[in-house]
């Protein structure tokens, strides 16, 4: 394929735009029915070959032109070549013929090559199987020449040639010119060249990946889940991200598509979650692809003409007359969601798709007029059949869709009053038809194609569908069975001839070939011409044939793709365990930070954790500090020990039984160690409860009311025991026996207080985990049919 949008400066460039502007400035009816022409230069090289790493003789090898052409505004190469003359069985000279080679060969882009030097590449197809692969120099000057290889069915050649002369080409075109609009912005050679398709991986797209059709697709994921109750968003997706201007337009014209696949959607969901237990999970029934399905099934007609049983609609569960009109608008919702979503895409993609919404018509027009010009289709028609073998190119289905959603999305800009003038369908049909048609024509002609067309001929009388064909048939006129059986008969024996080698059908179309392939190149492998090559040979230059549309044309656009949502997680957080989270300590060093920004967001686990780690750390600080504390008194502060040594000899005794007394409070025993961890859980209560309560106004009101009052008796009871277990801490260094041993009990006290509310609420008040799953699923997905009770 060529590469859009290429510049390549030539000769024939100034004269072409002399050509435009005649065109835009013709009136509309001036042209109508007329043939245009457009001029090019084309240069001709004399070339020589020789069997690559021979020693013979480089020998004559006919001549090839080069060429750039403007039809439609949009730069295409031009090559032909002729081969040398030769002797004919008589011993007389006979000329070479000129074989039209430009739907074959493309320009490569080489960032390496001087300005003024072009790659070209020929590629082998079904009408001039041979190719060639050069490099030429001083293109569009009487110093051009080129070197490079060309390979045909018997070797590959090492093959140069030499400037001989260049010449100015009027060629006809066909094209209807509007009048452009005043101001108008862009050109057509742009509009060709704009693509979503990602050359090369970027991000998240990969490369050959539509990145309009993936922006598209995760923007109407997330539209979706926006169209949920509030409550069911509030419950079960918190922090579904905000929608802006243009996603929440959407929505609101399309709701009832979205909110039906959004609960779809998330009750599948549901059934693939762990933690929902499998009775609930039975209920569930999936049914996201069958909607999907039934709004992306194509229209179903019978033979006269009535609309025919979807079985896409009963496979979804509703009834195909009575549910026809709600089907109808939901075909119609998804199909504006597709569109927009892709527009959205698009503009985001490709920026410059902008300034062609401005005149959408007029652009619907002249990009539809390329896309089935002779100009267009012949160099793609002949890489249809080729694309398998290279690497790195589209698929011609691919191609197919990406023109069609740039018409579409040129119609849907038009005003609705234009839209029936603007075909999609007639163009992507006329394009399919000519890649059907290039896959007939890459057919070779031999004993295989032979037998088969007998054995095709064979079961249309045998096989079960004949009644249909024959009465097909007789619908049409009195003479199609008539015909049809001379077809057959005609067919067959067309295929023997072509197929027996001494026949005259076979020999002159051999010769015709022979005379325009390079010397030594027979014609297809064991002489066996391909459908092109015979019908070429029949018909020459009259390129202008029928074109068929295809059938079962792709979907102008996909089906969204289904997302990766995260495992939405559901119930109250475990059981706050001080001992077992006392053993799971993060780094010191990130601990309070974690706490001021994300200690709202962490899951109760995780805010155990951190707390319990930042409580032991600031506890063994403090006695650390107190210790170095008293002892920069006793070493800093008292210089007059020497006066007085019986005071510092006291005090300094009493400091350090202070200090041997602060650490015995700490971290003195099994048991001191415990009430250390004990301090930290009751901090972490205390934190946990104030979320807790906070959290409880987003519940529903009675579970709220229950998990408020326990959090805040939680939040009480986590402060009263922390002030006993730090009034103990204190009374222990100080020597204050009596209180001391009172804490201890007190502490206790409190503790059971605690378990025995923790125990209460959660067997009697706490909520249950799914709770919030089973409201959703015997409300809004039970009312769609996602969700049924035995």
């Amino acid at each position: 394929m060529l590469v859009p949008g290429v510049s390549v400066k030539s000769p024939a460039e100034g004269s072409f735009l002399q050509d435009s502007e005649q065109l835009k400035n013709t009136k509309k009816e001036d042209i109508v029915g007329e043939e245009l022409t457009y001029k090019y230069e084309i240069t001709t090289f004399m070339t020589n070959a020789k069997e690559i790493n021979s020693e013979k003789d480089y020998q004559a090898w006919g001549t090839l032109g080069l060429g750039v052409k403007h039809p439609h505004g949009v730069l295409q190469h031009v090559g032909s070549y002729r081969r040398p003359s030769r002797l004919g069985p008589d011993k007389k000279r006979i000329a070479g013929n000129e074989c039209d080679i430009s739907d074959s060969i493309e320009l490569v882009v080489d960032a390496s090559l001087p300005s003024t030097s072009m790659h070209y590449v020929k590629h082998a197809d079904h009408i001039t199987e041979f190719s060639f692969d050069i490099i030429v120099t001083d293109f569009g000057t009487d110093q051009a020449a080129f070197t490079g290889t060309m390979t045909t069915i018997q070797g590959t050649y090492d093959w140069y040639g030499e400037f001989s002369d260049r010449k100015e080409v009027t060629k006809k075109f066909e094209k209807v010119v509007t009048q452009a609009p005043p101001n108008l912005v862009g050109s057509i050679a742009e509009l060709v060249g704009i693509t979503p398709v990602a050359w090369k991986a970027k991000g998240s797209v990969k490369a050959g990946e539509d990145a309009a059709q993936k922006y598209g697709d995760e923007l109407m994921n997330k539209i979706m889940m926006h169209a949920l109750d509030p409550e069911t968003r509030k419950t079960l997706l918190p922090n579904l991200p905000a929608l802006d201007a243009t996603a929440q337009s959407i929505l609101d014209e399309n709701r009832s598509f979205f909110r039906r696949g959004a609960i779809h959607l998330l009750a599948d969901q549901f059934k693939e979650m762990k933690e929902v237990d499998e009775k609930l999970k039975k209920c569930i029934t999936t049914k996201f692809k069958q909607f999907m399905d039934m709004l992306t099934a194509p229209a179903v007609a019978s033979e006269d003409g009535s609309p025919a049983k979807d079985s896409s609609i009963a496979a979804y569960g509703w009834d195909p007359v009575n549910d026809a009109q709600k089907v109808s608008d939901l075909r119609l919702q998804y199909q504006r969601v597709t569109m927009r979503c892709y527009q959205e895409g698009y503009k985001v993609q490709c920026p410059e798709w902008g300034r062609y919404l401005k005149e959408p018509e007029y652009w619907f027009n002249e990009y539809s007029q390329f896309l089935v010009s002779r100009e267009h289709v012949g160099p793609w028609r002949g890489s249809v059949v080729q694309r398998a073998n290279q690497p790195g190119t589209i698929s011609v289905d691919q191609e197919l869709l990406q023109w069609g959603n740039k018409l579409s999305m040129l119609k849907n800009a038009a005003p609705k009053d234009r839209w029936d003038t603007l075909d999609v369908d007639r163009v992507t049909g006329v394009l399919a038809g000519e890649a059907q048609m290039a896959l007939v024509y890459a057919q070779k002609v031999d004993d295989e194609l032979l037998a088969a067309a007998k054995l095709l001929f064979e079961q249309l009388d045998t096989t079960d569908s004949s009644a249909e064909y024959k009465e097909m048939l007789s619908k049409r006129s009195t003479y199609s069975e008539e015909i049809d059986r001379g077809v057959r008969e005609e067919g067959v024996a067309l295929l023997s001839r072509l197929v027996n080698h001494d026949s005259n059908l076979a020999i002159e179309a051999t010769f015709y070939w022979e005379n325009r392939l390079p010397p030594g190149a027979a014609v297809g492998k064991g002489g066996r011409m391909t459908v092109g090559q015979i019908i070429t040979s029949w018909e020459d230059d009259a390129r202008l044939r029928d074109l068929r549309a295809a059938d079962n044309l792709p979907p102008l656009e996909e089906g969204p793709r289904k997302p990766l949502w995260d495992r939405i997680k559901g119930g109250a957080g475990a059981v706050l365990g001080v001992i077992k989270t006392a053993l799971h300590v993060v780094a010191f060093s990130t601990l309070i930070s974690q706490l001021a920004s994300e200690g709202s967001k962490m899951h109760p686990v995780e805010l155990t954790r951190t707390i319990c780690a930042l409580a032991s750390e600031t506890i063994n600080a403090i006695g650390w500090a107190s210790r170095k504390a008293l002892n920069w008194l006793w070493n800093k502060g008292f210089v007059f020990r020497n006066a007085i040594g019986w005071f510092n000899d006291a005090l300094k005794t009493g400091l350090n039984t202070i200090g041997k007394r602060i650490a015995n409070a700490l971290v003195g025993s099994i048991g001191k160690v415990i009430r250390l961890i004990g301090l930290a859980g009751c901090i972490c209560s205390i934190i946990s409860s104030y979320w807790d309560m906070q959290k409880a106004e987003s519940m529903n009101k009675n579970d709220r009311t229950a998990f408020l009052w326990y959090s805040r008796v939680s939040f009480a009871l986590g402060c009263l025991e922390g002030l006993v277990i730090v009034t103990g801490m204190v009374a222990e260094v100080f020597g204050w026996v009596s209180c001391a041993t009172v804490c201890g009990p007190v502490g206790i006290a409190i503790g059971v207080i605690m378990i025995v509310a923790t125990v209460v609420y959660y067997v009697f008040f706490a909520p249950d985990p799914l709770g919030d799953i089973k409201k959703f699923l015997r409300g809004e997905a039970k009312d769609v049919g996602s969700y049924k009770e035995d």
